[in-house]
């Protein structure tokens, strides 16, 4: 560890207590879409139950907007983690979807972003293509609100991601990763939460917790930890990505 001044010492202490805080939370906003991959045949084939391949193309279609419309990283994620959470407790038809995912979405940017940034309801469906009406998004976060007990303080693995960069990055854990590939702590973090991103555009990424998963997808970029062996099944996932 390099030597730290008192203020980055007051600094990675504040860190050490926000990550403590953030890994005992995390559970109680864990998705579980594990019925997903279990969906029995459904009687009605016009209009079926949200499959796991439909949630991911949702997920990442929102991927695409979030960047399109500029917002916070962490919007995206609260947006997921709103959806995925909603999804592990509600059997959701494939019409109703597209609204439930660009209502998460309102619901997390309305948290997360300055009110003068924020569109209308009205542009933010036209901008997604979304073909609900804002009635439809208005009912639809409501019944979210109500399902999910208005709790939307989620502890997301970026969350936990950037926490632990910051701790690498304070120690001096991550300068030789910087070194080679000559970026600012920044721009690697920048990287990261892309690869992230993609992660989470992924269902089978949700049976991993969300310190696991920021923890194995830093640690891969440090290159001290050998998932292949230690972690097999979340090696293979993230091979599948090209992001280990």
């Amino acid at each position: 560890m390099r030597n730290m001044s008192d203020r980055h010492v007051a600094e990675l202490g504040r860190l050490w207590y926000q990550l403590r805080t953030a890994v005992r939370r995390a559970p109680s906003y864990q998705p579980n879409l594990i019925h997903m991959d279990l969906v029995e045949d459904d009687d009605d084939m016009r209009d079926p139950i949200v499959s796991s391949s439909a949630r991911d193309d949702a997920v990442d279609r929102l991927r695409c907007l979030n960047r399109c419309l500029r917002f916070k990283h962490e919007a995206f994620a609260l947006a997921v983690n709103i959806l995925d959470r909603f999804l592990s407790i509600m059997k959701v038809r494939m019409r109703f979807l597209g609204c439930l995912t660009i209502t998460s979405y309102f619901i997390a940017i309305n948290i997360l972003e300055e009110d003068q940034e924020l569109p209308s309801p009205v542009h933010l469906l036209r901008v997604s293509q979304c073909r609900c009406t804002e009635a439809d998004l208005f009912r639809m976060e409501g019944i979210v609100c109500q399902k999910l007990y208005h709790d939307f303080g989620a502890v997301t693995p970026l969350t936990l991601l950037q926490l632990y960069h910051g701790i690498c990055t304070l120690t001096g854990i991550m300068d030789a990763v910087l070194a080679k590939k000559k970026l600012t702590p920044a721009e690697h973090l920048e990287q990261t939460i892309a690869k992230l991103e993609a992660c989470l555009c992924r269902h089978s990424f949700t049976k991993f917790t969300a310190p696991v998963l920021a923890l194995s997808l830093l640690m891969c970029e440090l290159e001290v930890f050998d998932t292949e062996n230690s972690a097999p099944e979340l090696y293979d996932t993230l091979t599948t990505l090209k992001v280990a």
